[in-house]
């Protein structure tokens, strides 16, 4: 019988409780409705009204996220599961679009509205970025505001209706004669030259030739394997038979402690991106061997137009084409440089390796 009274008494004060808590909810209501009907309801003023009543009813407090902290939680959430490479993208574009809204990053993200993305846009767009970076900075924020909208703090993505610019300035790469690389070869230094090399006789592209490791290279069966970065996730290997001066090169370099280490240690894991990263060095190369990164033309106005650009890129071009002159089908050029294969060249899955190697072969040895 106590019991039973001391249960109903619980009850009893568990419903006053409740009706506090409703009355407390009716109340807030009202006022936010007077503070509307004279106009002094502000954004801020309806978040803290709406937090406590959600503290009022449920015990817990409403996160009201930044920009600057959903930025930082969303780049927390791509560590791990994405590529180093496209986490440094991010960030790089995170910290530009935060620099850009100044004191709006410290707000909530629903303060985040459509000028906002486009004004970053056509900022980038003003500093004389390309349409092809302003476009991937762009889709970048997209899919920070996308996953907001996904994980229920955010009711739209404001980037969503901001169109791409049109891709109108895109440079072609220009590829190198046989004497600017030989010049190249001469210039480059220490790891560099490896490098180079690897792209030259292999068309690898620059992270894939840096983070190389002595795993991959068959010295003894002459031939490469290993799995370009950019195709990791597809698990497709590309096979590449050694070029004579190439595997010259690399007979010449000390034997490994251990098959895993890289060939080039001193730029294994570096990034392409800024003044310390490896495409600046490439171009202090260029500068050195005296090949101009731009290749111009000038108008009758006088007003020069890039007409095609030197990178590191531009070797896997070179190979691309040093190949079609030696006569090597379109099939097997694709296979060697790891290309997606066109419509007429699916039938070609597989190629004997010694096909590969006569291939690789028609490259001329560079002195």
């Amino acid at each position: 019988m106590r019991r039973a009274c001391e249960i109903e008494e619980e009850e009893l004060e568990k419903a006053g409780e409740s009706c506090a808590n409703q009355k407390r909810m009716v109340e807030k209501l009202h006022a936010a409705t007077a503070l509307a009907k004279r106009g002094d309801l502000s954004i801020d003023r309806a978040r803290e009204m709406i937090a406590e009543m959600v503290a009022a009813s449920t015990g817990k407090e409403l996160q009201f996220r930044t920009a600057r902290q959903w930025g930082a939680e969303w780049l927390a959430g791509k560590r791990g599961s994405t590529a180093k490479s496209s986490v440094s993208l991010y960030s790089r574009c995170m910290t530009g679009f935060l620099l850009f809204i100044g004191a709006v990053a410290d707000d909530p993200i629903e303060r985040l509205d459509e000028s906002h993305f486009r004004g970053y846009r056509d900022h980038l767009r003003e500093k004389k970025r390309t349409a092809r970076t302003c476009n991937q900075a762009l889709k970048v924020l997209r899919g920070w505001m996308k996953t907001a909208v996904v994980q229920g703090h955010l009711a739209r993505n404001p980037a969503a209706p901001v169109p791409m610019l049109l891709e109108t300035d895109s440079v072609e790469r220009e590829p190198f004669t046989a004497e600017e690389l030989a010049r190249l070869l001469l210039a480059a230094e220490g790891s560099w030259r490896g490098v180079i090399m690897l792209g030259i006789y292999g068309g690898l592209r620059l992270r894939d030739a840096t983070n190389l490791r002595w795993s991959s290279v068959d010295l003894a069966g002459s031939v490469i394997r290993f799995r370009p970065l950019k195709t990791a996730r597809k698990k497709k290997d590309v096979v590449l038979p050694i070029h004579p001066s190439l595997l010259a090169y690399l007979k010449s370099l000390p034997l490994p402690i251990h098959p895993s280490n890289f060939l080039f240690a001193d730029l294994a894991g570096k990034s392409t991106g800024g003044k310390s990263g490896l495409s600046f060095a490439f171009n202090a190369i260029l500068s050195k061997a005296r090949i101009e990164r731009d290749k111009l033309r000038v108008e009758a106005d006088g007003s020069r137009v890039v007409e095609g650009r030197r990178t590191f890129h531009s070797l896997r071009h070179t190979f691309a084409s040093m190949l079609a002159k030696g006569g090597v089908s379109e099939g097997l050029r694709m296979e060697l440089a790891g290309h997606k294969t066109l419509d007429m060249a699916r039938h070609y899955t597989h190629h004997e390796l010694e096909t590969l190697r006569a291939a690789v072969g028609t490259l001329p040895n560079l002195k």
